[in-house]
């Protein structure tokens, strides 16, 4: 929803789709933890908060290693990620992201920012949601919880099984294009449609031929 300003149908949510053959579960469980970050370009994924908690937990004397990973081939990051207690995605998502997902699946820990309700997380989703504000004390509470982080570790497979797993997905499609099979959307846009133009306005635009007349009713 956070990109359909301008949508006028109503739609339905669909999940990313994996295929889970191609991740290995494990859990690490190790007593100085492994964690990492691994941004496809940092200005938009948070990297300076995430480097920031970083250097603040390390002068506190909290023990975990990290490792920031980028321009890695993804069969390279499925293998990382097998081998990974901790994983710091995005923070500034609306939603569980592609490595988030594989994270989960591959048994990390996943620290990323998303909103549940408003872009129609599933519930039960074991990544913990950040921001910049809370990324500090959260990375610190899983790294020094043990028990904690085991639970989520092994909470979030099953997770993406249930609602991630890409044949599953497939067909959730294939049912929704069946007639009559969606009986209430996910998401029903609204601002488009309340978006109210000045009658001066829209009458100046017209009278100027702007290509976005074709779209102002």
């Amino acid at each position: 929803p956070g990109f359909g300003q301008l949508q006028r149908q109503t739609y339905m949510r669909a999940n990313i789709p994996i295929d889970l053959s191609q991740f290995r579960a494990e859990v690490p469980d190790r007593a100085v933890p492994l964690v990492i970050h691994a941004p496809s370009r940092r200005d938009t994924k948070g990297t300076h908060y995430v480097l920031a908690a970083v250097e603040q937990l390390k002068a506190e004397g909290v023990p975990f290693e990290f490792r920031l990973i980028e321009n890695m081939p993804n069969v390279e990051v499925r293998q990382l990620l097998t081998d990974t207690d901790i994983v710091v995605d995005e923070l500034y998502s609306e939603t569980i992201g592609m490595l988030s997902t594989e994270a989960m699946a591959s048994g990390c820990v996943t620290l990323t920012r998303y909103f549940a309700e408003y872009a129609g997380v599933a519930s039960g989703c074991p990544a913990i949601n950040v921001n910049n504000v809370t990324l500090a004390d959260e990375l610190r509470r899983v790294i020094v919880d043990r028990d904690i982080r085991r639970r989520l570790a092994e909470a979030g497979r099953p997770y993406v099984a249930a609602h991630h797993d890409h044949v599953k997905v497939a067909q959730q499609i294939l049912d929704w294009l069946q007639p009559g099979s969606i009986p209430q959307y996910d998401f029903t846009p609204t601002f488009y449609q309340q978006l109210q133009v000045p009658p001066e306005v829209l009458a100046e635009e017209r009278r100027k031929g702007r290509w976005w007349d074709l779209f102002i009713t």
